[in-house]
């Protein structure tokens, strides 16, 4: 909120940090004076695709009029979009769209467009996004900082995307209680693209915690089993047991990806599956 920028890109608006925002609503408010910071005369990005930013236009385009500034309203419908699935090297459609945000900043700034599929052509992707770590027992394991429903949904669908032939092993280590309770009807779904699911305990955040804890890792696992009763996911308390786990789902591993999925620790578990030790 302390910046004035001259360019801007609002990719989504979520439920998200709702222990700072309260609510849908004030997220929507922060993010429209967040665009009020906008300096005179300058350029606004935006996802006609998110449904929560489109319900902001009127309020968005009454901003830039004050500030003198152009909106771009971008939208995966549009032309560019499939010239730049041909040369992004990376899958799922939340990242084409982040692509064709950064297709249309640039093009904003003046540069060619050849000179943005060059650099979209070379991009390998982003530390702890579908990062690629190493093997264990043949699977191919990924390290992914996915913690909302919303991102768990998008990653998930980008990996069975790129992986169709293959079993995905979902590993998630579930960031904050208070992000889980409020969250946990969307929590309930966010795995039906996962063919096998552990959940470990919740990585409670110093200082962010309350004192009385709500939602935890075990009230998920029952609460997705209730829902959907046939699949295979399970709660795992103790994470040193990984590979033990890992091992009982399926004695074959190699035809799976396993992803590793979350914002605290489960990174360091994650050296530590492919590692060997």
């Amino acid at each position: 909120m302390n910046y004035s920028p001259a360019l801007t890109v609002v990719t989504n608006i979520d439920r998200e940090h709702l222990d700072v925002y309260g609510s849908l609503a004030g997220i929507k408010s922060a993010f429209l004076a967040f665009l009020s910071n906008l300096r005179e005369g300058g350029i606004m990005i935006l996802n006609r695709d998110d449904a929560n930013l489109r319900s902001l236009e009127r309020r968005i385009e009454a901003v830039a009029k004050k500030k003198g500034a152009k909106t771009v309203w971008y939208s995966l419908r549009e032309a560019p979009s499939k010239r730049i699935a041909r040369h992004l090297g990376i899958p799922g459609r939340h990242n084409l769209s982040n692509a064709l945000a950064a297709y249309h900043a640039a093009r904003s700034l003046g540069i060619p467009e050849t000179k943005i599929l060059s650099a979209f052509s070379a991009y390998r992707g982003a530390w702890r996004r579908m990062e690629y770590r190493g093997r264990y027992r043949g699977a191919l394991v990924f390290d992914d900082y996915a913690h909302h429903p919303s991102e768990i949904k998008a990653t998930l669908a980008a990996f069975k995307e790129k992986y169709p032939e293959r079993k995905l092993l979902c590993v998630f280590e579930p960031h904050q209680t208070e992000r889980l309770e409020r969250l946990f009807r969307e929590f309930q779904t966010a795995f039906e693209l996962a063919d096998e699911t552990l959940i470990l305990p919740v990585y409670r955040v110093a200082g962010r915690e309350r004192k009385k804890p709500g939602a935890d890792s075990e009230r998920l696992v029952r609460a997705i089993q209730k829902k959907f009763p046939r699949k295979s996911l399970f709660y795992l308390p103790s994470p040193r047991n990984l590979r033990k786990a890992i091992d009982a789902l399926d004695g074959d591993t190699s035809h799976k990806v396993i992803v590793m999925m979350g914002a605290g620790s489960v990174a360091d578990l994650t050296r530590t599956l492919v590692s060997g030790r």
